[in-house]
């Protein structure tokens, strides 16, 4: 087998992407070889030259075969929103690679987000206090509370969006919910017939009501 020989190469990525990593140098900034190694096996980007790790085309096709192949594409197209969310598209976690500046775009968080709630777990603090990038996470994965701002651990409709998919989330919510409520049991009977943006407004004042009622 010869590494150096374009064909011996092209017949070694046919059966393994994986094999560009052994190609010669010159082979690896060879975009035919290159887009046949990412077809097969998108990870293979990795062995790209850094010409090819900045080409559109080149991406394009490793993100479509695996989203997580945005890791080892340039900064310059980590920072490129048609690419990105494809990528997110294939595999929200490859949200974990974009540029800071992608990390605080809110329709591309969003979509990130409905393909899976992890993704909030890449996004921005800014974006992590968004209640609608947060509710998207939720009705997708509960669990992921854990990454939502402080301020949104003690949002009654975003707790209940993430207990209702996942009831274990309750362990995430903020302390003025667990204040009200002792058990995620209780948590989720409550307030079921009250418009839910006066959730938490109206529970605070029913039981000031109460108090005084005592």
């Amino acid at each position: 087998m010869d590494w150096n020989n374009k064909e011996d190469v092209l017949f070694a990525i046919l059966k393994n992407g994986n094999s560009l990593q052994i190609a010669s140098e010159k082979l690896k900034d060879d975009k035919e070889v290159v887009l046949s190694a990412v077809n097969d096996w998108g990870w293979s980007l990795e062995f790209a030259s850094d010409r090819l790790k900045d080409d559109p085309e080149v991406v394009k096709r490793a993100i479509k075969q695996n989203g997580g192949a945005l890791e080892f594409a340039s900064d310059r197209l980590k920072d490129d929103p048609k690419i990105v969310i494809e990528a997110c598209k294939n595999n929200s976690e490859a949200l974990k690679w974009a540029s800071d500046k992608l990390k605080n775009n809110k329709n591309l968080v969003m979509e990130a987000c409905k393909q899976s709630g992890g993704a909030l777990s890449y996004v921005s603090h800014e974006l992590r206090n968004n209640k609608e990038v947060v509710m998207e996470a939720m009705k997708n994965d509960g669990y992921f509370l854990i990454y939502a701002s402080e301020r949104l651990k003690n949002d009654f409709e975003v707790v209940k969006t993430a207990c209702n998919n996942f009831k274990y989330a309750f362990e995430f919510a903020g302390d003025k919910i667990k204040e009200q409520f002792p058990t995620v049991e209780s948590f989720l009977n409550s307030e079921k017939d009250v418009d839910k943006d006066n959730l938490w407004k109206e529970k605070v004042n029913n039981d000031k009501d109460n108090q005084w009622e005592r």
